[in-house]
């Protein structure tokens, strides 16, 4: 590839974990929290120049969040707030010259890695939880969630219905969320849908903090849902 080739295959991999946040999250939904971190083969700094140069081309404005400014080999949040039907034409037009490009032909050390791991992750959750210390195993993996957090009493209802969905209303109930109170960022209010913001956030911190899938902390629409089962004890 040339220079440029890579460049605008580095925005075409940033355009897709982009639009796999607007699938899983309400239609009317026009902000995005992106991630910037050492994943999809390219270095974080790359992964905020590809950002940028979208951003000028006019997919989505920028939000850098509180987290910006970290150290490069830290987590960087972006929130973005997607400009449609522009972030649509681009995405169409990156995915004629990129869909055929499974991974990244610069990082094969990368995929012969991501090929390993892949063999050792578990279809199917294996959790033990204690929902009075906030400690708990997934997949062996030890974690715990803070008291009073949101994530520690909506992951205790998740827990307790293991395979069936926890609404958003319920959610938003759990974690006495008013949805008439808009979120304050860089001086501006903005009422997302619904509580779909919020509840996307929330799910991702979830995952993050006990090492699961999204198709193990399935969001869908707003509700929630732990897809595995239970373990009598810890399997470490």
């Amino acid at each position: 590839m040339s220079h440029e080739e890579k460049a605008n295959y580095c925005k075409w991999l940033v355009l897709n974990v982009i639009k796999e946040e607007l699938v899983c999250q309400d239609e009317l939904l026009s902000f995005v929290q992106f991630e910037v971190q050492p994943l999809l083969g390219i270095s974080p700094h790359r992964q905020r120049q590809a950002l940028y140069k979208l951003e000028r081309e006019g997919a989505f404005s920028i939000k850098p969040s509180a987290s910006a400014g970290m150290l490069e080999a830290q987590v960087f949040s972006y929130q973005l707030k997607i400009n449609q039907p522009k972030f649509d034409e681009l995405y169409q037009d990156y995915e004629k010259h990129f869909s055929h490009i499974k991974t990244n032909p610069n990082h094969e050390k990368e995929k012969r890695e991501g090929s390993l791991s892949k063999t050792q992750i578990k279809p199917e959750a294996e959790i033990h939880y204690n929902k009075n210390t906030g400690i708990g195993y997934a997949n062996g993996k030890r974690f715990i969630f803070k008291n009073h957090q949101p994530e520690f009493v909506v992951f205790s209802h998740l827990y307790l219905n293991i395979n069936h969905p926890i609404t958003k209303k319920e959610i938003l109930k759990f974690c006495q969320y008013d949805e008439n109170r808009p979120i304050t960022s860089e001086g501006q209010s903005y009422h997302y849908a619904k509580g779909a913001y919020f509840i996307n956030n929330l799910a991702k911190k979830i995952r993050k903090r006990t090492g699961l899938t999204p198709d193990q902390v399935a969001l869908n629409n707003g509700d929630l849902t732990l897809v595995g089962k239970k373990l009598k004890r810890p399997s470490k």
